[in-house]
């Protein structure tokens, strides 16, 4: 006689009891993804690319790089800070990871013991969330407007912990173009959040995935830039701008941290052959890239800003984002788009209910965001008007 085996009783107690699908579903009118415009990809220059790439170098496949990853990419990412960041690294302070999350999983492996106190935004990224709640840490939120975090309520909290003889193991923010709220942290509050950082003694990983996708104004100076103490953890990405589906990001980070970050990465170098491909395509035309992939979210963008005038004008209120993939609707008090989901997806419509990323997991009932870069841009206006019709329904 056999007995089928109760993996679930054999689990870890951190391990979430509702596993998320393996496999997640796509709808017509998709605004949940956080997918780059499929529409974009440069697939007959990444095939040439890796022609090339693979003539060169490709031998390299056969064996195991560093654990930071493939030289030449890194050396790609040093010049892209210093031309977009206006900040000089060397490639031996890079880290290439299996994406960003990777990276922040690995963070958040080297500081967090069960019950270490976390910063965060009170909206933050969902993977973040995952992963820190996995670790047992304590959030703490704080508010945000459209300046980003708000760094008096930060100042308050950190004096606040401070006297209860806690100091936060790090402050984690999404600098340009939030996700999920689609706002920046200004000038201003990155120099008071770094000096408040220095003044307390807590380190910041500064997540700039996004920070490519500018469509309006002057990119400020990043908290990296004004960085003197080493505080500052900075995290990137060639998901947005090329492609999600080769898994490459890194961190910029500190000397001081940087042998005991590298102990924690459990793979040799990530992805050889994406990072060579990858390097191979960027070499003197990152600029160019930016430009071309840029073009095509701001469509998109500019096409749900009208659509929701359209259908929500009178009804919500929503971020006006200057970039990046993301902005955040709000709507009346009462309104529940946890609850509304279910109806929105038979209407062929997906969204993020906005208490998913909720550090506390007790507020944005009532709001959601919309990601606009995978759905196809002719889809946008209908997309909207069937969830307006379905948010319009009393019971939500």
């Amino acid at each position: 006689m056999t007995t089928a085996i109760d993996y679930p009783a054999l689990l870890a107690r951190h391990v979430a009891t509702s596993p998320r699908r393996m496999t997640p579903e796509l709808f017509p009118y998709d605004f949940a993804v956080g997918n780059p415009p499929p529409e974009a990809l440069p697939l007959q220059e990444l095939i040439e690319a890796t022609a090339r790439a693979l003539d060169r170098e490709g031998r390299d496949l056969a064996q195991y790089l560093a654990a930071e990853g493939y030289l030449g990419l890194r050396q790609v990412i040093a010049d892209k800070m210093a031309r977009h960041e206006r900040v000089t690294v060397t490639p031996e302070q890079i880290i290439v990871g299996n994406g960003s999350l990777q990276l922040i999983a690995m963070l958040i492996d080297c500081f967090i013991d069960p019950g270490d106190t976390v910063i965060v935004e009170a909206f933050t990224y969902v993977g973040t969330l995952r992963l820190l709640r996995r670790a047992r840490a304590r959030l703490v939120g704080i508010p945000v407007d459209e300046e980003g975090m708000r760094t008096d309520c930060l100042a308050e909290t950190l004096h606040a912990l401070q006297q209860q003889g806690i100091r936060p193991k790090f402050i984690y923010t999404l600098t340009n173009f939030h996700n999920p709220l689609g706002v920046d942290l200004s000038a201003a509050r990155k120099r008071q959040l770094l000096q408040l950082a220095t003044t307390y003694g807590v380190p910041i990983i500064e997540d700039d995935v996004y920070g490519d996708l500018r469509m309006e104004g002057d990119t400020p100076p990043s908290m990296l830039a004004m960085d003197t103490a080493g505080s500052v953890v900075w995290l990137g990405t060639f998901s947005k701008i090329l492609a999600a589906g080769v898994r490459l990001g890194w961190a910029v980070v500190p000397p001081a941290l940087f042998p005991y970050l590298i102990d924690h990465k459990l793979d040799s170098a990530t992805n050889t052959f994406a990072s060579l491909v990858v390097a191979e395509y960027l070499r003197g035309r990152l600029d160019e890239r930016v430009q071309e992939v840029v073009a095509v979210y701001r469509s998109k963008r500019d096409a749900l800003l009208a659509a929701l005038e359209r259908h929500f004008a009178g009804r919500a209120t929503w971020t006006r984002p200057k970039g990046g993939m993301f902005l955040w609707l709000t709507l009346a008090d009462g309104t529940d788009t946890e609850a509304a989901l279910e109806q929105a997806r038979r209407a062929g419509v997906n969204y993020y209910p906005g208490v998913a990323f909720s550090a506390m997991g007790d507020s944005g009932r009532n709001s959601l965001r919309l990601a606009y870069g995978y759905p196809p841009l002719s889809a946008i206006e209908e997309g909207v008007a069937r969830l307006a019709e379905v948010l319009a329904t009393p019971s939500h």
